[in-house]
């Protein structure tokens, strides 16, 4: 298929920027290629998975055990430093038991790993590992609450979700990327509420109270009572409540910045995994059936909906400078794509008009601070180079490194 068949996207670039007053000379005919219509932290595992850099804090290995032998045995495991949270979370509900069996039937492995002070835990999918620090002085309950959460990636998993892919454009992987990780939050909000009908947790909310979680589950509580109130059933009650939450996670600023970073690393990262041929004119076709999938982690449980996920500016909760680094990360991706030509010309200089300067920035340079452990917005900012920047200096080839794992942040106190 000829890439460059198509010319009213660059005439409306050319037209947008004629409008600033910087490219009255542009040819409006020239030849274009479609366009599609229409996102943590790297993880470099050595080969065995013992050691991993992870935003540069290092990410150790101290001891694993298989999921599956844990449940046919558990007694045979009391000397784990996982035995508490697992043999627990396994008698909380049936929600976690059916998460855990389908977890054990892919043969994930549990591990003891050190972990930042930040880090909750880890899902290195590559490895099949799930990974928390079971000796940092965390509370059984805490730990519970980290393994609900990569647990609930695996269901994810197993229903055919693909968490990223270097052929969907920045847009598509962020409504992905955001839907599984709200989802796994949410999930957590339903294992408490799971365990304490089920009796197995009593008292109050183990959320600190004045907490996100907290709020949240407060929240979670109210809509499932008044859902209730309104004739629903059991499930559907709980299945609208954990809509909600699902939605609100993805209006938070804390939690956009953490994943559109955790994107713009993953690009960036894995930019030798883009295909041209595909990705040139790729649009998933899955898009709203995977987002679907992210919140059916259960017999019943069903509450995400493509519908109810932010868009646009919303996806990105005011930070106009993230929002800028997305737009030039996204033009970079399409210049592994379509290098040299007048397209990719045309809207990096577009872009420069609207005053987005990072469609500058040497992104092999900002691809190395990251993987070396840097911030990712400051790693673009540093890379932004003077306005003398052209496609063909960049040394392509250096972005070696393949995304490998995420995490899951701790719950403030």
């Amino acid at each position: 298929m000829p890439w460059f068949n198509k010319a009213s996207r660059l005439r409306n670039i050319f037209l947008s920027a004629s409008a600033l007053g910087m490219a009255a000379s542009l040819p409006a005919s020239a030849h274009v290629p479609e366009q599609p219509t229409s996102y943590s932290t790297v993880i470099a595992m050595n080969k065995k998975g013992e050691k991993s850099r992870m935003s540069g804090l290092r990410v150790e290995q101290r001891s694993c055990l298989r999921l599956d032998r844990f449940l046919s045995d558990r007694n045979a495991y009391k000397n784990a430093p996982s035995f508490d949270a697992l043999d627990k979370l396994y008698k909380s509900s049936q929600f976690t038991r059916h998460m855990m069996r389908a977890a054990a039937n892919q043969n994930v492995e549990v591990c003891d790993m050190r972990l930042s002070e930040h880090i909750g835990g880890v899902h290195i999918p590559e490895l099949n590992k799930i990974g928390l620090d079971f000796k940092n002085g965390q509370s059984t309950i805490e730990n519970m609450i980290y393994l609900t959460h990569e647990f609930s990636h695996y269901m994810q998993e197993l229903s055919g979700t693909e968490y990223f892919n270097a052929n969907r454009n920045l847009s598509e992987n962020q409504r992905v990327i955001l839907a599984m990780e709200a989802a796994a939050y949410t999930a957590e909000m339903l294992f408490v509420h799971k365990a304490q009908a089920e009796g197995t947790i009593s008292g109050r909310s183990p959320f600190e109270a004045s907490s996100d979680r907290g709020r949240r589950y407060t929240d979670f509580k109210r809509a499932y009572r008044n859902a209730l109130r309104s004739g629903l059933d059991e499930q559907a009650a709980t299945n609208q409540a954990a809509q909600k939450t699902w939605a609100e996670v993805m209006t938070d600023r804390k939690t956009l910045d953490l994943y559109n970073a955790n994107l713009i690393a993953f690009t960036l990262s894995n930019v030798k995994k883009i295909e041209p041929h595909i990705a040139g004119n790729y649009r998933d076709p899955n898009l709203n059936s995977t987002i679907r999938k992210a919140g059916q982690l259960g017999a019943g449980v069903d509450f995400a909906h493509h519908s109810y996920m932010p868009m646009g500016d919303a996806a990105f909760g005011g930070n106009d400078r993230m929002q800028k680094i997305f737009e030039a990360v996204e033009w970079y991706r399409e210049s592994r794509i379509w290098p040299g030509s007048e397209y990719i010309s045309a809207k990096q200089t577009y872009l420069a008009a609207k005053g987005n300067s990072y469609v500058y920035a040497d992104f092999n340079a900002a691809a190395r601070n990251i993987l070396a452990g840097r911030d990712v917005e400051r790693s673009v900012t540093r890379a932004a180079k003077s306005f003398d920047w052209l496609p063909a200096r960049h040394k392509w080839g250096a972005q070696n490194a393949s995304i490998k794992a995420r995490c899951t942040f701790q719950m403030p106190g």
